[in-house]
């Protein structure tokens, strides 16, 4: 098995270690709360990456009942985590905002090496 950068979830560790050594200039609690924010989008891609396999998976076989209640569900998880987690834990908000944000980039990247790959 090749281990590399085409998974999403190693590009987003890859993105992730880049904004927390940046990061560090701030602070270490600035980078424990982008280290926070981060796994919570780390746990958000894997979950989006099953559901939207399963969703591919009931399309081929013509089921097609319920296809969003996956994403509504990882929608609720993800904002109550957030909201749990500003109200219970000491954090930078702005630091767990930019772990939050890793996602960004890392879907940018993953769809662009893809459809490089696709082409």
């Amino acid at each position: 098995m090749k281990v590399g950068l085409d998974s999403l979830r190693n590009q987003h560790l890859v993105v992730l270690g880049a904004t927390l050594a940046i990061s560090l200039v701030w602070g270490l609690d600035f980078a424990a709360s982008v280290v926070l924010g981060g796994g919570m989008q780390a746990i958000n891609l894997w979950w989006l990456e099953r559901t939207v396999r399963s969703w591919a998976t009931r399309a081929r076989q013509r089921e097609v009942g319920a296809l969003s209640q996956g994403a509504a569900l990882r929608l609720v998880f993800l904002l109550g985590s957030v909201g749990a987690v500003f109200l219970l834990v000491p954090i930078h908000p702005i630091g767990l905002t930019v772990g939050l944000s890793t996602a960004v980039p890392t879907v940018l990247w993953h769809g662009l090496t893809t459809a490089g790959r696709e082409a």
